[in-house]
């Protein structure tokens, strides 16, 4: 039986040069298996590998996500439309595809969800990185 020969993301995976994501050529087809997913629900572009929390490890989440900040003091009704814009967006079936298409899932949320994400996350890294001692380099 033929075995493929890693190509250059697949070395550049191994060796830490670059990190995979659902759509990589390394992930999908399955040349270099992930180990775990560390999102809260198994991918959609990954569906057979197991999130962080069912290998053991509930703690271990880390999901992408992109949001849309405005700066400080934009008028309230430029804002919702803005989010009406981006929300719209997001609901439009080629939009989706596109977004699916990269291994991703559209999830719109409000401003205050994004803002209690941020801080969320802030505080979460915080601890991380107090934890370890990381350092910027």
């Amino acid at each position: 039986m033929a075995t493929p020969r890693p190509g250059p993301t697949t070395t550049a995976t191994i060796t830490a040069t670059i990190r995979p994501t659902a759509s990589s050529p390394a992930i999908s087809p399955p040349i270099l298996p992930p180990p775990g997913s560390a999102y809260q629900a198994r991918s959609p572009a990954i569906p057979d590998t197991p999130t962080t929390a069912e290998a053991g490890f509930p703690r271990v989440v880390s999901e992408s996500w992109y949001g849309l900040i405005a700066p400080a003091g934009t008028p309230p009704n430029i804002v919702r439309q803005i989010y009406d814009a981006a929300r719209a967006a997001l609901q439009s079936p080629d939009v989706i595809k596109q977004i699916e298409a990269q291994g991703a899932t559209a999830a719109p949320n409000t401003p205050d969800d994004l803002r209690t994400l941020i801080d969320n996350e802030q505080t979460k890294w915080k601890r991380v990185i107090e934890a370890t001692g990381a350092k910027m380099e």
